[in-house]
């Protein structure tokens, strides 16, 4: 094998490695927006597995509803972006290193879950 086949090959594999990262975190994004969608919408339950569980949240369906709705967007708020984040970065190709595409993604899915869990728990305080 040429020198310069065996870099291409190389390179090849890096490309694939970056595209998979932010492959793995559009998937993570519309998991993220596919669970919001039953909180939203109100049809989940006061229950100990899925939603804001809270001592206060699982006392009484009318805490619980509005706090999940709410909590819902946020969820969706946290897949929109994490989509966003990846495929934006896919969009400008090798301009970043495979580490820093990971560090924005992983920067983004955690900044947003934590802006949605405090507003989670700002809205818990108002009930």
């Amino acid at each position: 094998m040429l020198p310069a086949d065996n870099e291409k090959e190389k390179g090849d594999a890096k490309m694939d490695d970056f595209l998979l990262i932010n492959v793995l975190f559009i998937v993570a994004g519309v998991i993220f927006a596919g669970l919001a969608i039953p909180l939203i919408l109100g049809k989940v339950p006061p229950n100990e597995w899925y939603g804001f569980r809270t001592p206060k949240t699982l006392s009484e369906a009318r805490i619980w509803y509005p706090v999940n709705r709410i909590m819902g967007y946020d969820l969706l708020a946290v897949g929109t972006a994490t989509v966003i984040s990846a495929v934006s970065i896919i969009i400008t190709g090798r301009s970043i290193s495979i580490t820093q595409a990971l560090i924005t993604n992983v920067a983004v899915l955690f900044t947003s879950l934590i802006l949605g869990l405090i507003h989670g728990f700002w809205t818990l305080s108002k009930y």
